[in-house]
């Protein structure tokens, strides 16, 4: 058991990430996020802090717990699967581990082929906090991970708002062309990529439809922002 596990712990490192959000705000209010609140993983001790502040608005401090607990899981798997030159770890060290974080009910740690991973509700969390932040690639970074163990309309839409955070804009046309279309999000993003490329009549016709399809006060502001970047769009 512990060779197969060892491989798999050793790629738990590319969970923790160590990006600082930026200090302006750049947040992501345009995506009502489908974080299901029965689901275990959220009353679970290891994520319970930074989806209890996320649920309660606190995006900073959210963002914050979710890297320190990420950063705690991977110490402790590097403690455990690579250990300093000369120090052993007994197999009855390894299963608890396991069985506290991988294998208990709900689980902490998840595993998506041969790695590991996180529970869909901490990333989808995590994701929309730190685009909330102002730190997109970190949001980004979620998202990918997430895409690996869920589908769906919803969380192609996200990833593509979020690559036109981060300057991707191919890649959002293509993640938008590949859901299926989404009366707000579809038009709004595609006017923010028209933005992005200096095309303003094409974007101020797609704002014109998001805006119609706005059923949120967070929704309206955000296109309203958009338009006051374009000459001549209404407001």
């Amino acid at each position: 058991m512990v060779a197969p596990m060892r491989l798999l712990l050793l790629s738990l490192g590319t969970c923790a990430v160590g990006l600082a959000a930026a200090p302006q705000a750049s947040a992501c209010p345009e995506v009502l996020l489908p974080i299901a609140t029965a689901d275990p993983v959220v009353r679970g001790a290891t994520w319970k802090a930074a989806l209890d502040h996320h649920r309660a608005g606190r995006f900073g401090p959210a963002c914050a717990t979710f890297r320190g607990t990420a950063r705690r899981l991977e110490q402790d798997a590097t403690k455990l699967f690579r250990p300093a030159a000369g120090r052993t770890v007994k197999n009855a060290t390894i299963r608890r581990w396991l069985e506290r974080y991988v294998t208990a009910n709900p689980p902490s740690v998840t595993i998506v082929g041969d790695r590991f991973s996180f529970p869909v509700p901490v990333l989808w969390a995590w994701a929309d906090c730190a685009c909330r932040t102002g730190a997109p690639l970190e949001a980004d970074l979620a998202l990918r991970r997430l895409a690996r163990v869920h589908r769906g309309g919803a969380l192609s839409l996200t990833r593509a708002l979020v690559a036109v955070r981060v300057g991707a804009l191919d890649r959002a046309l293509r993640l938008v062309g590949k859901a299926p279309p989404d009366p707000f999000l579809t038009p709004y993003i595609e006017a923010l990529v028209a933005v992005a490329q200096k095309r303003p009549a094409d974007a101020q016709d797609k704002l014109l439809r998001a805006r119609l399809s706005a059923d949120t006060p967070e929704r309206r502001a955000a296109v309203d922002r958009v338009a006051a970047t374009i000459p001549g769009s209404p407001r």
